[in-house]
């Protein structure tokens, strides 16, 4: 029988940092791009960014290699607020989960759909 080998918990932590950095580094974009493309009311937000981390923990993914939370202090009042970072497909995810309502929004939808099916 082959003995197990128990490793530092030093180098499994170290491993387990190296790659959140690997998953770190795809989270370009932010909830600023969501109010960008017309997402304005922080209740559908959050909705939305509820909706997509059920929808990849049901997949079997681990949602924050797709959306993180991060929090950001304003230098000018020293106030600090949650944001989130998200990858490409964590800010699709996001994008198509939200209900806004509002026409630019929606328009920015229609046209994400129109150049994924072509």
């Amino acid at each position: 029988m082959k003995s197990l080998i128990k490793y530092p918990e030093i180098e499994t932590d170290l491993i387990r940092r190296l790659i959140e950095g690997f998953h770190d580094q795809e989270l370009h974009y932010s909830c600023a791009d969501l109010y960008d493309a017309g997402l304005c009311d922080s209740s559908q937000l959050a909705e939305a960014i509820r909706y997509a981390n059920q929808t990849l923990f049901r997949a079997g993914l681990n949602p924050q290699h797709y959306i993180k939370p991060i929090f950001v202090t304003n230098i000018e009042n020293g106030e600090t607020y949650r944001d989130w970072k998200m990858s490409q497909a964590g800010f699709l995810l996001v994008f198509l989960s939200a209900q806004e309502s509002n026409r630019l929004f929606n328009r920015y939808k229609i046209e994400l759909i129109n150049r994924l099916l072509k």
